[in-house]
């Protein structure tokens, strides 16, 4: 499923979008900024046209207010070590004052805290993201839509949850932007929406009832995927992360197709763990990768099958530098693979009950 598709989906249940009707999602992430036209249909939403920049993200406000306090404050680290301290402060305050008024950034080099408010955020945000404002306006009006002609502005993506997202594309547009507490989720939420239909409802034939199946929706499947880029000491990291569940009508059917796409999988990867307190049965693992690839790239897998549902996660992480995985690394990132999936296994299978 696209991206705005999943999105437009679950942020359009804030909102009545009738059919007929155009909605824009802005997706602001790491690195890049996407917005998408889309026309709501009787069956779901149809996009239709799409802009980008591929050098416009959360990162470029960081390094606005790193460029900031280099001029203000002078050499801000000594080390790698205490470079990406500084960056995960200046993250960190940038996520706070989404929340606060002001905030402090401890610099390594100067072994002090320095304040930054939100007004000097914002200075230093706006530039960086007029491009994406400038693109929106001309996406409407290549398609010779006017802002007016919009039933709907929702924000997708971790950094459109920066206050001053909203208050220019609202100044820019005359439209009060949509957005979830989570913005980050939005695009899995929406496509987990999709994929997941109502319970059935057909009457069992009388005198011959039969035990519901555990998620009593038919044959179903759906997969949802969100992106993050996050800086590492020496370069880049990017992780990918997609989260698929497959409903079946019998149990049985679930159970075979554990077997063969998971269980098996398992066997023929690396140092397969069976897990307990997860369902009926479940596995991580991690995949085998080309030798070339075994210093930067690790992808694990977990799987469970839950009565007729069978739910699997997945994560790929990048990692640009050559130092290599460690094995305490490894078991770190299948750690919290198993805790993500601990917390969020129990709200599906009720959400499809």
């Amino acid at each position: 499923m696209p991206e705005p598709v999943a999105a437009a989906t679950f942020l359009a249940q804030a909102q009545e979008v009738p059919v007929g009707a155009v909605v824009m999602v802005y997706d602001l992430g790491a690195g890049t900024c996407d917005a998408t036209l889309l026309r709501r249909r009787a069956d779901g939403f149809e996009p239709f046209a799409s802009a980008g920049l591929n050098d416009l993200g959360g990162l470029d406000v960081d390094a606005a207010v790193v460029g900031f306090l280099q001029a203000t404050y002078g050499t801000l680290w000594t080390d790698a070590a205490t470079r990406r301290r500084l960056w995960d402060q200046v993250r960190a305050a940038k996520e706070m004052l989404s929340r606060a008024s002001g905030t402090v950034i401890m610099v390594p080099a100067l072994g002090r805290e320095v304040p930054l408010g939100r007004e000097q955020l914002e200075g230093l945000m706006r530039p960086v993201l007029r491009p994406s404002v400038a693109m929106v306006r001309s996406l409407l009006a290549e398609d010779g839509l006017r802002p007016s002609d919009l039933a709907g502005l929702f924000l997708v993506g971790g950094s459109s949850r920066i206050p001053l997202v909203a208050t220019m594309l609202h100044e820019a547009l005359g439209i009060a932007p949509v957005g979830a507490e989570q913005p980050e989720l939005v695009v899995a939420e929406g496509a987990l929406t999709v994929s997941l239909p109502a319970p059935a409802t057909a009457a069992t034939a009388a005198g011959a009832p039969t035990p519901e199946p555990r998620s009593d929706v038919g044959a179903a499947a759906g997969s949802a995927s969100c992106n993050a880029v996050r800086l590492h000491d020496n370069g880049v990291v990017r992780a990918t992360f997609v989260a698929e569940v497959r409903i079946t009508p019998e149990d049985s059917t679930a159970a075979y197709d554990y077997k063969q796409r998971i269980a098996g999988d398992a066997d023929l990867n690396l140092q397969p763990v069976q897990l307990t307190g997860l369902g009926e049965e479940a596995v991580i693992f991690e995949m085998r990768g080309s030798s070339a690839q075994a210093k930067t790239m690790l992808t694990l897998r977990i799987g469970v099958r839950d009565g007729n549902l069978v739910w699997q996660l997945r994560i790929s992480v990048d990692r640009q530098d050559k130092a290599g995985w460690t094995a305490a690394q490894k078991q770190d990132l299948r750690d919290r693979l198993v805790t993500v999936t601990r917390a969020a296994l129990p709200k599906v299978t009720a959400a499809v009950r």
